[in-house]
């Protein structure tokens, strides 16, 4: 009998604690957060989202560029580029995550023996989706990312080709890792996005023939379709974060290389960006979820 008034009091005496102790842990966050003007909570949880929330990213980028475009010239033409990059990824609870990356180019080259000039214009809208994997400070995903891509290059010696429009619709694969470290109560952290490219489809000019002869007449010599025996692309962004209230400082660094072949033609494009941007956290709580 004196056992079990024992068990009961042990009980008791845990139900009362328990409690107390998340409330005492809860109050110390909301201290640290007071103190610090960072609330690690909402900037990077360490707990799992239960709710949908969107993380939206700016990146404005410069550094140099190299392009390769035989229908306007054989020679390589390298120079400098600035890039705009907007992203969002949306989570549905902890596993599934949504993401759309638009991103902008702006590059001036010029050829080897440096007798004539390239510009080029350059941009990409995508949509896709994919597995979360979260366990504690680290964040792994995986998904695939469709995409349309143009490109517009204009040669200021060419004379029977001024310019040259290419486009594709890729399929990416999508892959991301990102580990979060504290360091005196704030976070900051390591994230390598890389992607590239499983197939697709591409638009490519040729020899003797006009844009407008294209639109008017036949496409079967200007539509290809797209794998790893004619185009090798990928893309590789390194960052790091630090977690300020009410947003993220990233610093990147972005490499872009593509290359494909088409007809008699060969197209090559190597980009490498230092990059400087800010993401916002935002929770939904609408009652739709």
């Amino acid at each position: 009998m004196k056992k079990i008034k024992l068990y009961i009091t042990l009980i008791s005496v845990a139900c009362v604690l328990v409690p107390l102790q998340a409330t005492a842990k809860e109050d110390n966050n909301q201290l640290l957060a007071s103190e610090t003007g960072i609330d690690t909570v909402s900037v990077w949880s360490d707990r799992p989202q239960k709710l949908p929330y969107t993380v939206k990213s700016r990146v404005l980028s410069v550094g140099n560029i190299r392009l390769k475009d035989t229908y306007l010239s054989n020679i390589e033409y390298f120079g400098w580029n600035v890039g705009w990059e907007s992203s969002f990824t949306g989570f549905l609870g902890t596993c599934i995550y949504w993401r759309s990356i638009n991103m902008f180019t702006y590059g001036n080259t010029v050829n080897l023996p440096a007798t004539s000039t390239m510009s080029y214009i350059g941009g990409e809208v995508s949509l896709g989706a994919g597995y979360n994997y979260r366990q504690n400070n680290l964040d792994l995903k995986i998904g695939g990312l469709p995409a349309l891509a143009f490109g517009l290059k204009n040669n200021a010696r060419n004379i029977n080709n001024i310019q040259s429009v290419d486009a594709s619709l890729n399929l990416w694969l999508d892959l991301e890792a990102s580990y979060k470290i504290p360091v005196n109560r704030v976070k900051i952290a390591f994230t390598d996005h890389f992607q590239t490219s499983l197939l697709g489809g591409m638009f490519v000019p040729e020899f003797g023939a006009l844009y407008y002869e294209y639109i008017f007449g036949s496409l079967d010599g200007s539509l290809h379709f797209s794998s790893f025996h004619n185009k090798v692309a990928f893309k590789n962004r390194l960052e790091f974060s630090l977690a300020l209230k009410p947003l993220i400082i990233k610093v990147q660094y972005y490499i872009n290389y593509q290359s494909w072949r088409a007809n008699s033609l060969y197209f090559a494009h190597l980009q490498h960006n230092f990059g400087l941007g800010i993401v916002f956290l935002l929770e939904n709580k609408t009652k739709l979820y």
